[in-house]
């Protein structure tokens, strides 16, 4: 593009450069825009075809570094200003595309990590920093699993100029009012047809769509909107359920069912235009389902799931489908439980005493409404934990990181020492803390891999840019009706979905027989821990002989205890990382 500036992949995205102007200004978009009337009447076009790249270009000329804010979709853009010599990189405010860029010279920029990968002088060593994140959970949007590959975070516009960037937040969704309406429907007839829309505008014009259906309120309300969509278009939808092969006992803990079929058959019962796949949890090889997120460079950490998630993905393909939508950030958006919502009543006594007393009405415990009022800080809960006695989990015991490799990456003292992962806890500032965790899945890479391998989108209307916006501007405790979490989501999807949804408390156990698949799987498991060894910066980072022990222990039945899914979780994510960062050493993946 320019003397310095290299642009290192372009793949699918559209190219657009200004004649109007005396030195070019050049416009690339991977992706798609939303509302694309509404943005060409904003500036003033005609009603000719513009490419999305135009219509980001023109949004530049007229509303310069602000432009961004103007545009909504599921993007990852760049604009190049000859004249000022300046150069920004934006990502959608859902975060569905990637764009990447090198620290290095000559300054280069691609949306996957293999187009500045390539290169060979772009360095593959590992960021610890990012990997120590990356198996907290915590959000690290600016970083990747290269030290000298930098990402450029979702709702940000990145300005590259003068040998230097800076970071320019063009969403900042925590400047909008807190929105009051009437009451309970007003919120749910918003909350509906907002959902609505975004499944709306996510379903292309022609071919076949599909979409991952569990048992839950977020896949059940997204396949519910997409056949309703497709049906007044004569179109049919492909509905995919994972499910466990054999009859499986009712699961011992609380709050959870085993098997999602009926519930998703609840669903498909209401649309004739659905045809309902099922997919086996253990439906696709092992290391070929890690290694499929691994070649995204986002490393699955849960094992129990991964499997059948790449099931369901090679089903859509197989089946012809171009357009999948799924729900997996409904749970940290309109359906999130949102405990903490009486924090924010905190001094507001009135308030206050009524949430209580609706929570008790309710069925609630005096120790559990405590529990809600008090646990706003991670050092709050462990202090908690501690004066009752019980036991304190570390963020070791969560990921099976040493402790000396996160002091060396710079995130030791406060970082672990308060128990549980921090972004389990909201602090004193709630809505801020609502939305960092609308941003903990940050899936950018996951659409142009699919793309790349199977010609198929992936889409969550869950994570649409309005949906979490309204999800923001709603008081936390108005989605506890009458003191029920998540009762302002099932309302609003009264008439959308069955009775079986709608009245269901508990939550679906996805991947329930995980313990007789990943019981069969042992050997596997003991074969990657060997070529672990191989890798000096995974026994460096990873207490290997910590994951051996966990499979010499391996039980012989499903446990149910807490201590036993923490030593799970640390376990997969372990492996799961481990491999990934072999991989990347011995060159198998980019």
């Amino acid at each position: 593009m320019h003397a310095g500036i290299h642009l290192a992949a372009i793949d699918q995205a559209t190219l657009w450069k200004s004649d109007s102007t005396p030195l070019p200004v050049l416009a690339v978009l991977d992706g798609r825009l939303f509302d694309r009337d509404a943005l060409s009447l904003q500036l003033g076009l005609d009603g000719n075809e513009r490419t999305d790249a135009e219509l980001v270009g023109r949004a530049y000329l007229r509303w310069g570094t602000e432009f961004a804010a103007y545009l909504d979709g599921e993007f990852a853009c760049v604009v190049w200003d000859a004249a000022e010599r300046k150069l920004l990189l934006c990502r959608d405010a859902s975060g569905r595309r990637a764009l990447y860029y090198s620290r290095n010279k000559p300054f280069r920029f691609a949306t996957q990590l293999a187009g500045l990968l390539a290169w060979p002088d772009v360095s593959r060593e590992i960021d610890a920093g990012h990997l120590v994140c990356w198996l907290s959970r915590q959000p690290a949007q600016s970083t990747t699993f290269f030290r000298e590959i930098a990402a450029v975070p979702l709702g940000d516009v990145s300005v590259v100029q003068d040998e230097s960037i800076t970071m320019h937040r063009y969403w900042r969704p925590l400047e909008m009012e807190p929105l009051y309406l009437s009451d309970d429907a007003a919120y749910e007839e918003l909350i509906r047809e907002t959902l609505t829309e975004a499944v709306r505008r996510r379903i292309p014009r022609e071919g076949l769509v599909s979409t991952h259906l569990s048992g839950g309120l977020d896949s059940s309300s997204i396949t519910s909107l997409a056949a309703e969509e497709l049906s007044r278009q004569g179109r049919s939808l492909l509905a995919m359920t994972a499910v466990p092969e054999r009859v499986l006992p009712p699961h011992t803990t609380s709050g959870r069912f085993m098997d999602e079929r009926e519930h998703a058959a609840a669903v498909v019962a209401r649309h004739s235009n659905i045809e309902h796949v099922l997919v086996a949890n253990d439906g696709a090889p092992l290391w070929e389902s890690v290694d499929y997120f691994g070649r995204m460079g986002i490393p699955l950490l849960n094992l129990k799931n991964v499997r059948w998630l790449y099931a369901q993905d090679l089903m859509a393909a197989q089946r012809g489908s171009r357009q999948c939508l799924n729900g997996f950030a409904g749970n940290l958006t309109l359906s999130h439980s949102l405990w903490w919502g009486l924090r924010e009543l905190w001094g507001d006594w009135p308030e206050l005493y009524g949430a209580i007393n609706r929570r008790r009405v309710a069925g609630q415990t005096w120790k559990s409404i405590l529990w809600q009022i008090l646990a706003a800080d991670a050092k709050r809960m462990y202090l908690l934990r501690k004066i009752r006695g019980a036991s304190v989990e570390t963020i070791y015991d969560q990921t099976s990181l040493k402790p000396s490799f996160v002091e060396q990456a710079g995130y030791g003292g406060a970082f672990e020492r308060w128990g549980r992962l921090s972004h389990s806890f909201p602090g004193k500032d709630v809505r801020s803390s609502r939305l960092r965790f609308t941003q903990l899945q940050d899936m950018g890479a996951y659409t142009p891999e699919t793309e790349r391998l199977f010609g198929m989108t992936f889409s969550d209307p869950m994570q649409d840019r309005r949906v979490v916006q309204l999800v923001l501007r709603i008081p936390t405790e108005r989605f506890w009706v009458g003191g029920i979490p998540r009762q302002l989501f099932r309302n609003a999807m009264r008439g959308v979905l069955p009775e079986k949804i709608l009245t269901e408390r508990r939550r679906g156990l996805q991947g329930s027989d995980w313990h007789a698949v990943m019981s069969r799987d042992l050997p596997l498991y003991r074969e990657e821990v060997d070529s672990m060894k191989r890798s000096a910066f995974t026994r460096n980072a990873i207490d290997i002989a910590a994951v051996e022990q966990t499979l010499k222990e391996w039980p012989a039945k499903a446990p149910t205890d807490m201590k036993w899914e923490l030593k799970l979780g640390s376990m997969g994510s372990a492996l799961t990382a481990g491999r990934f960062i072999r991989q990347i050493e011995e060159r198998e993946i980019f």
